[in-house]
């Protein structure tokens, strides 16, 4: 009979001091079984202890339903005992659990981090089907049973995760090859078409022998793609030609005239009459040939920087048989000291470096040395060894000019997600700063890294010279006075 008011209060309209005093209750009897259940949700019972959790939530369903009907109270109290015991229960359960299934429960982040979850929805949908049934043989104590299905469940988040990468990376070139094969290319391209399909073949062996091995991988199906391009554009040209009435020679002459115009307009002997293959090394020697005469150039440039000096002293000497000279000759004079000097010291700095070391750019006052000699490992920041004469370099660099502050910047090509390109780009540009302060004694406060990433870069995305050359380390610093 005590229950009585409150079973009163259960059946009238919730309207009014009744309804809030129906909440009061409410919050009073479901408070020990929805606490309970929120501990079990942090400790992913749901997933760990799926049987005991699944017990407490029907549990605790039966209770809201009975409230909400206005049954009897014990019934209620009942149910939520049960509910609050079985989320006690899943929420210890789940820690053993979570060791127990590490390797299919660090699988399955992984498989999730590769959108496995959202592209291939059955296969992940499996996987999860033995996870479940593994937590569920451990929680009856079926250890073997548990083992067996959390190796399955392992597997198949590894083989869906493979499935995420491989779709991901090699979609592209799958797409170019079939769409060159059902256009019949291997009729009139056969070995550029196979060639595409050796590269893709080579891309899936990479993924399936180290499943992280993705830039790789993914520059190798790059290639196939472009190359099943390549093949279908000779295949057209092959066909365009036989359509008009033609045949393969006028097919070859097409090909080879972009390479006989680039010819003749370089001034190349027999532009017309030589073979594809002699002119492609002319060209490549002709630029060679430029080259060498930009950096003749430089050095006729360097000479008549010497020769300004040279005329700054005379100057000098000048004014002061002349007695001395007015205060804005003076200043003038000291400019043209400090910009000598900002040039000497840029000689210095670019004399430091081979060309297959590093470059060294000016943009005004910036001056910028992009260490192209310096190549990480794949998703790795460690320096290789044959890098380190290269920042000893570096450091002498930073001593030419000792009242610089220098910043190292992290770059990285656009594949792979944002955060772990930027992550990456930081890690590398921490770990120079740190071999120049701990190998090479340069003061740490002269030095700041910063990762940008793929946010600034140098060269397409779309190639693999692009992609490598974007991928970079650049260290910058202001010049005290442009020369």
């Amino acid at each position: 009979m005590r229950y009585l008011p409150l079973c009163l209060l259960l059946l009238c309209p919730l309207a009014g001091p009744a309804a809030l005093a129906a909440d009061q209750v409410r919050e009073s009897l479901f408070v020990g079984a929805e606490t309970a259940r929120t501990s079990a949700q942090a400790a992913r019972a749901a997933l760990l202890a799926p049987e005991s959790f699944d017990a407490g939530e029907t549990a605790l369903a039966r209770a809201r339903a009975s409230f909400e009907r206005g049954r009897a109270l014990e019934r209620i109290r009942r149910d939520l005992d049960t509910a609050e015991q079985a989320f006690a229960r899943a929420a210890r359960r789940a820690a053993p659990a979570e060791t127990f299934l590490a390797g299919a429960l660090a699988a399955r982040e992984a498989a999730l981090a590769s959108s496995a979850d959202r592209l291939y929805a059955s296969a992940w949908e499996a996987a999860e089907r033995r996870l479940n049934d593994a937590a569920v043989a451990l929680e009856q104590d079926n250890q073997t049973r548990a083992r067996t299905q959390a190796d399955e469940a392992e597997q198949a988040y590894r083989d869906v995760e493979l499935q995420a990468i491989e779709g991901r990376l090699l979609s592209r070139a799958r797409a170019q090859i079939a769409e060159a094969q059902a256009a019949r290319v291997d009729r009139h391209a056969p070995q550029t078409l196979e060639r595409a399909r050796g590269l893709l073949l080579r891309a899936e062996t990479m993924l399936r022998e180290d499943r992280y091995a993705a830039d790789e991988a993914g520059d190798l199906a790059e290639r196939a793609a472009a190359t099943a391009r390549h093949a279908r554009f000779l295949a057209d040209s092959v066909q365009a030609t036989r359509a008009r009435g033609g045949s393969v020679e006028q097919a070859l002459l097409d090909v080879e005239a972009p390479l006989r115009a680039a010819a003749r307009e370089a001034d190349i002997d027999g532009a017309q009459t030589a073979r594809p293959s002699e002119l492609g090394e002319a060209l490549v020697e002709r630029l060679r040939s430029r080259e060498r005469q930009l950096q003749e150039a430089q050095a006729a440039l360097e000479f008549a920087n010497q020769r300004l000096l040279a005329m700054d002293e005379e100057l000098r000497e000048l004014d002061g048989q002349l007695g001395g000279v007015a205060r804005e000759r003076s200043a003038l004079m000291m400019e043209l000291e400090a910009q000598a000097q900002v040039r000497g010291q840029f000689a210095r700095l670019e004399g430091l470096f081979t060309r297959d070391e590093a470059q060294v750019l000016r943009e005004g006052e910036r001056v910028i040395i992009r260490l192209t000699g310096l190549v990480f490992p794949t998703n790795s920041s460690t320096i290789p060894r044959e890098s380190r004469a290269l920042l000893a370099k570096l450091a002498e660099a930073a001593n030419i000019f000792p009242q610089a502050r220098f910043t190292i910047e992290g770059h990285t090509d656009s594949r792979g997600s944002a955060q772990l390109n930027l992550g990456l780009s930081q890690d590398r540009a921490d770990a120079v700063l740190r071999h120049l302060v701990t190998e090479e004694g340069i003061a740490d406060f002269r030095l700041r890294a910063v990762g940008l990433g793929s946010s600034r870069p140098i060269a397409s995305n779309d190639t693999d010279d692009g992609r490598a050359r974007n991928r970079r380390i650049d260290v910058t610093f202001s010049a005290a006075t442009p020369p």
